[in-house]
């Protein structure tokens, strides 16, 4: 005797009719009629008696109705008690971050407190890498995410054994100190105008930015005088007013610190932003809880 077949049973009885019953277990009248058949033999005695209009419990079957119900029950509580226990522990293991290098991190700083206090049982482990660094690393063991940055148009060149899933757009725009003349003289400015003037980059490899690369292609080269991987040396050049920085930010808001400008750059370049994980992985449950709380945090702070 299966539980399944109980539950069939039951809902025969709920039902009154073998057809009813079978479309709402999405099964087939045969196998249902199959499965009282089985529960007839197994206890030597008929369950049902057929009608014209459906189906009618024996004397003998409201007895192994009667008896068995509440012993269903008890197990459907028992799983349901077991269920609940597992899913209230605290999920544990070591979880590798790896995310592509950017100035202004939006709510990252905000975000691994915050979960790092909800799951302590949780270790992250997170590192700034190019994007050609990080898809090597997700083939390798399985809590691996990469947090990356691609243009629309470099989105179908994502390796078929990996993932992306998008969690907000970025567009591209030119940081500079709030005093500096390029930020008083420009409320907006495009790619073939940013050629010309100083640019400092923030690289924590010293290997060529591949989102100015991008960014540029078929426009020019920009003029890059400085690039640094020190981040407070990084800000403190781009505070003096003499070097811009060419980065993306969210579509939706604003992440620069007061006493730097965000200005928009007028050609259209869609940035998509969001996580890369090996397809092999996506069912991973830490993978799946860190993904789930990131874009819960990010869609409370817009």
């Amino acid at each position: 005797m299966r539980t399944e077949q109980l539950h069939a049973l039951l809902k025969i009885i709920q039902c009154g009719s073998i057809n009813k019953a079978s479309a709402e277990l999405f099964t087939s009248r045969q196998q249902l009629a199959a499965s009282v058949k089985s529960l007839e033999q197994e206890f030597g005695v008929e369950i049902f008696s057929r009608k014209n209009k459906g189906v009618e419990l024996t004397p003998e079957g409201e007895k192994i109705v009667h008896e068995l119900a509440p012993f269903l029950h008890r197990i459907e509580g028992l799983k349901q008690d077991f269920r609940t226990r597992g899913a209230s522990k605290e999920p544990a293991g070591t979880l590798h971050i790896y995310r592509e290098g950017e100035l202004f991190l939006d709510k990252w700083p905000q975000f691994i407190p915050f979960f790092k206090k909800k799951f302590p049982n949780l270790q992250i482990r997170a590192m700034e890498l190019d994007a050609q660094d990080i898809y090597p690393l997700l083939h390798q063991p399985e809590c691996q995410i990469g947090i990356n940055f691609f243009f629309e148009e470099a989105l179908p060149l994502i390796p078929d054994s990996l993932e992306f899933i998008p969690t907000y757009t970025r567009i591209p725009v030119v940081y500079a100190a709030r005093h500096s003349p390029f930020a008083r003289t420009h409320k907006t400015t495009s790619l073939a105008a940013i050629l010309k003037e100083p640019l400092i980059e923030f690289t924590h490899s010293g290997s060529d930015d591949v989102f100015l690369t991008t960014l540029f292609l078929g426009t020019g080269r920009p003029n890059i005088q400085i690039s640094v991987n020190n981040f407070q040396m990084f800000y403190q050049l781009l505070l003096e007013g003499r070097y811009l920085c060419v980065t993306s930010k969210p579509a939706r808001y604003d992440v620069s610190p007061p006493d730097i400008s965000a200005i928009p750059i007028r050609d259209k370049r869609i940035i998509h932003a969001g996580f890369l994980i090996n397809k092999a992985f996506r069912h991973n449950p830490i993978i799946q809880l860190f993904i789930k709380e990131y874009m819960e945090f990010y869609k409370q702070a817009l």
